[in-house]
């Protein structure tokens, strides 16, 4: 079965040891080893990600993927 994954938004909370939210990015995003694909064909799909933060000893607690067809979706925080 081909899942075709249109836009995709990972919402990512992070927390460091200290519990004060540090500022972080995310780079090298990856569904299924693949950093932009147009098609998946698992049904339980494989996301990836390094964080980047210039705090020391930021760890990662938490994660939601939101999937949908259109921005306009997503930007009201709704998945399909």
């Amino acid at each position: 079965m081909n899942i075709r994954i249109y836009t995709a938004i990972i919402s990512i909370w992070l927390l460091p040891f200290s519990k004060v939210v540090a500022q972080v990015s995310l780079q090298n995003t990856t569904c299924e080893m693949l950093t932009n694909p147009l098609g998946i064909d698992v049904q339980k799909p494989r996301f990836a990600w390094h964080i980047i933060s210039k705090e020391r000893n930021v760890m990662q607690s938490a994660y939601q993927v939101l999937v949908a067809s259109s921005l306009e979706k997503l930007n009201a925080n709704e998945g399909d």
